[in-house]
């Protein structure tokens, strides 16, 4: 118990320079004058849809039954199994639906994965996929964020696994070199597992990959639906559904999503596969802002657009003032240190929106541009 109470102590007299921790020292602003908001995840700006809350006030009137038990008890007249069936469609694999993005991933590994099976995973991959590996004692090799050379050369080191990589990495803001990496993925014979959150729905209906034409190719695609769907789910699209669900201990143990979260995500589906328009917007007002802020700042470059933007600092207190100053001028991003970024390499995330004008922009990247100013004074 000592040696507890001393841990406890002893991470906040460390961990920042002010010692209260990170949430008090880095993100919490006592005065949130905000009104710009750049932090979150609703890319197509859709998350107060009315037809999409219309149908879940709908649907919560005329049905008061729902699921407080494992998923393992879903009926096929559930409108999760509806939801399944819909994507399966649309999408040309076998889907599961989960309870979160994190649900998803972890509970992928914990059925394709078993003692000493061969791993590859981008070290900037989502920490979620961690949890099931470790769980189930896979040899996991991580490899320099989107270095194939290295990748390969582990693969033909250690043998054929599994291949783990975000489409769009959420810390970083770049993509993943999809293409070669399928090609590696049929070279070397390995299962390939892709983590869309951040692009499914935004890049084409279907997601980045089948924009790419690799859908086909990819043995399991797994997203966050708290993402462009903007609900609390994720899902898994690939191999044999009842195998993921037998053996995924999210699933098992641990209730499934509540009713009007599934009308919520069949709705929202609908919704996007009708937003290219905002799809459009998305990347076009992306691209304003990322332009902008390289010619002042770190900004991370991209291969294609992207609505995450990151600028990288190699002070945590640096980045929190920058953090601060926003939100005083009325523009709230995010913040991102250890462990969601490399402990000496923060950044301060910036996520565009298909609600964001081309007037509010500017605004953004002039408030940045006067912080910048204003510190090398």
């Amino acid at each position: 118990m000592e040696r507890h109470v001393e841990m406890v102590d002893n991470y906040f007299k460390c961990r920042t320079t002010q010692g209260n921790g990170v949430v008090k020292d880095y993100f919490e602003v006592t005065d949130n004058a905000a009104s710009i908001f750049v932090c979150g995840n609703d890319y197509l700006d859709i998350a107060n849809n009315t037809h999409v809350i219309n149908q879940q006030i709908k649907h919560m009137k005329t049905d008061v039954e729902d699921n407080f038990r494992s998923g393992t008890y879903l009926r096929e007249t559930d409108p999760h199994s509806r939801f399944e069936k819909e994507f399966e469609v649309y999408f040309g694999k076998q889907c599961t639906l989960t309870q979160s993005g994190y649900a998803a991933n972890t509970g992928l590994m914990h059925a394709l994965c078993e003692k000493g099976t061969q791993v590859y995973i981008d070290k900037f991959t989502h920490a979620s996929f961690y949890e099931g590996l470790y769980l189930k004692g896979a040899k996991i090799h991580r490899y320099k964020h989107n270095d194939l050379l290295e990748l390969e050369s582990k693969i033909k080191r250690y043998g054929p696994g599994i291949i783990i990589v975000d489409s769009l990495f959420s810390n970083l803001g770049d993509f993943a070199p999809l293409k070669d990496i399928v090609s590696l993925k049929i070279k070397h014979k390995c299962v390939l597992v892709v983590d869309e959150s951040h692009t499914l729905g935004v890049y084409d209906k279907r997601g980045l990959l089948h924009k790419l034409g690799l859908g086909a190719d990819v043995d399991y695609i797994t997203a966050s639906l708290a993402k462009a769907y903007c609900t609390r789910a994720g899902i898994i699209l690939g191999g044999n559904k009842a195998h993921i669900k037998e053996h995924s201990l999210w699933y098992i143990f641990s209730s499934p999503l509540l009713k009007y979260d599934v009308i919520r995500l069949l709705a929202m589906f609908e919704v996007i596969k009708n937003a290219d328009e905002k799809r459009h917007h998305v990347l076009k007002i992306s691209k304003v802002v990322r332009k902008g802020l390289a010619t002042f700042a770190n900004v991370i470059e991209t291969s294609q657009p992207s609505p995450i933007i990151c600028i990288r600092f190699s002070d945590e207190n640096e980045c929190a003032r920058l953090h601060r100053y926003m939100v005083s001028k009325g523009v709230e991003a995010s913040v991102f240190i250890w462990p969601a970024a490399p402990l000496k390499e923060p950044m301060l995330r910036i996520t565009v929106h298909n609600g964001l004008t081309l007037v509010q922009a500017s605004f953004i990247i002039n408030v940045i541009r006067s912080y910048f100013i204003s510190a090398k004074l």
